[in-house]
């Protein structure tokens, strides 16, 4: 599903109550608040992340390495059912991930987009690579050690979300 498709999602407020639905890009216009999951797959083995690479075509953070799969709840939707979802549609995986917890964060994109949202951050342990990756939002995935996730990060910050390393710091044993 693409960031600005048709659905319908929740707005919630600061305790992440339902006070009322819309299309996404009204809360990215309003700075509504709303929910979104993200999902971490950690290989086992080594402890390796497997991150997407957001698509040139996306409207926020193209062409940047992410989460392993993240998205939009859609309205009516738990966070957990929003997480296996994401997880199929993104990278080909059924699983239900386990939920590490929630945060709230506030962000504006470079282009105006208010983004305040709840994350959902969900871990998945997995040594499978994905048969599928959605390429209509993804331009490829790969495992990163957190060292080399770390160095890459210092030397070129903009290949990467902030999302992801603020996650990354607020769950510190993924």
């Amino acid at each position: 599903m693409s960031e600005s498709d048709e659905s319908s999602i929740d707005f919630v407020d600061k305790d992440d109550y339902v006070i009322g639905s819309g299309a996404i890009e009204e809360a990215w216009q309003s700075g509504a608040i709303h929910r979104i999951v993200v999902i971490f797959v950690r290989r086992p083995s080594d402890s390796a992340l497997l991150l997407q690479k957001r698509s040139f075509n996306m409207e926020v953070a193209a062409g940047r390495w992410d989460f392993s799969a993240a998205g939009h709840v859609d309205s009516g939707e738990i966070y957990q059912e929003a997480a296996n979802r994401e997880l199929y549609e993104e990278i080909g995986v059924r699983a239900r991930p386990n939920l590490l917890g929630k945060y709230f964060e506030e962000y504006t994109t470079e282009d105006g987009k208010k983004l305040n949202r709840f994350y959902g951050v969900f871990l998945l342990e997995s040594e499978e690579f994905p048969s599928h990756l959605q390429t209509s939002e993804l331009d490829g995935a790969a495992w990163f050690l957190r060292d080399e996730l770390q160095d890459m990060a210092a030397k070129v910050p903009e290949r990467f979300t902030d999302q992801l390393f603020n996650a990354l710091r607020k769950f510190p044993s993924i």
